[in-house]
Order: C-alpha cells, then structure tokens, then sequence
C-alpha cells in the first residue's frame, strides 16, 4: 500500500479450468452460485462486484508457481446451482426439455473473444452456446451479442482491481468507516446487512448518504477505467515510486 504496508487477501476459488492450446495456457474461472448472478460493469467500476476478478489476478499473478505455466484468461464465469422447473406443453421432446434446462443453467460472466477458445469450452454450438454467453457469426467471428471481451480488455480488468484493492485497503486502513452503503435501482446495502442495528443508518440523519451507483454504458467504463489507472500511476511518479 501507499503507505507500506502490506495487506493478504485469502479466499478459495470454487473451480479453475487450464486448457493448452496452440501453445499459451487459459484459464477458466467459475463461481458457484446459490442464486442468480451475472457481471455488472457498472457494479465493477464502483469496485462492488469484483470477486472473480480478484481471483483471476491471484491465479495469474501467480500461474507458474501454481499451474506450472504463465496463464491468460480464458473466461470468468458464474454457475447457479439449480434443478430448474420448466414447462412444458403437450408433444414436447425430451429434446426440448433439455434445451429449456440448459438454458436456465446458462453460465453468466466475460469470455475471451476469441472464437477458437469459445468453441473449446461447447464444442457443440455452432452459431450459439445453450453453456456459455457466446455467439459466432457465419464468418465464425464472436458476435457483439457474446459476453466477451478482448486480451487487452482483461488486462485493463486486472490492472483495474489492482487500483480498487490499494485503496479499498487504504481507506480501511486509515479508519476510513463513514456510513455509506451503496445503493441502485434495484438494489440497496441495508437489505441484507447484519449490522443494521449498530450503523442506524437514516437518511434524515446529517451525513448519512447512499453512495448511488448509477448504471453508465460499457464503453464509458472503459473510458473511466482507463483515466482512474492513469491517475494512479501518476499519483506514484509525483512521489517518486
């Protein structure tokens, strides 16, 4: 940290994927889930939604101690665990029905664009995925309907939650404890918070605010990102790290 010290984060990936191809190694990250999840960007940007991040940049930052070979990302995805009810209506397959659970238990997250590792992970699609947020063109191009995002992107991504780890750990470090729970359209922080009785949150109370996350377009957080890294790193060159 800015300050020097030092701060461990320790967690458990719950499955990690390594495919060889062409000679470069990949992997692929995926977190079970007991409800519905999908990656929000906006949720990345605000530094709300950044697990599977935090487990790629600790898998690849330390991919040759761990897998033997320097990595990249292959996918970073979300599984709910569900036995899905679907309908159903008179003369349905059994064809259908399968095509209806796949769908249900479709993973959620951002691919590699990249068409040959996509068709790796379901080497059955052929224009879509029933597994996977892919879609190929009849050129075998990625769709720009896929949840993918290129090489450059990722590492963007990485350097990214390494900024938002330095200073959410900073902050805390400095005792930085102001009562701001994040709050959306949808969703609020206090909905499900433990600690409702000791905060007493109220928003007729001087000083207590929700830090709004307004939804902003993917292209724009890009944009963001990028800006907020720059600022960083020339944050350290005017301290002469």
């Amino acid at each position: 940290l800015p300050s020097g010290e030092e701060v461990s984060l320790r967690g458990r990936i719950d499955r990690v994927d390594v495919m060889n191809h062409e000679g470069k190694t990949y992997v692929r990250i995926i977190d079970y889930k007991s409800g519905s999840k999908s990656l929000d960007m906006s949720e990345i940007y605000y530094g709300l939604q950044i697990q599977l991040l935090i487990y790629l940049e600790a898998l690849l930052s330390n991919s040759e101690a761990i897998i033997k070979h320097q990595s990249m990302p292959g996918a970073i995805l979300y599984f709910k665990l569900d036995d899905p009810i679907v309908s159903g209506e008179p003369g349905i397959t059994k064809e259908d029905i399968e095509e209806k659970i796949m769908k249900k238990l479709k993973l959620k997250g951002l691919l590699l664009k990249d068409a040959e590792i996509i068709k790796e992970m379901d080497k059955t699609m052929e224009s879509y995925s029933l597994i996977i947020p892919a879609k190929l063109n009849s050129d075998d191009s990625v769709s720009k309907s896929s949840s993918a995002i290129t090489e450059e992107q990722f590492e963007l991504l990485r350097e990214y939650v390494r900024e938002s780890i330095v200073s959410l750990c900073d902050e805390m470090l400095k005792g930085n404890i102001k009562i701001n729970p994040a709050k959306n359209a949808k969703y609020k922080a206090c909905e499900h918070c433990s600690y409702a009785s000791v905060c007493q949150f109220d928003t007729s109370m001087k000083d207590n605010n929700y830090n709004l996350v307004l939804k902003k377009k993917d292209e724009d957080i890009w944009e963001l990102m990028k800006n907020k890294i720059k600022k960083a790193v020339e944050g350290e060159d005017a301290d002469g790290n």
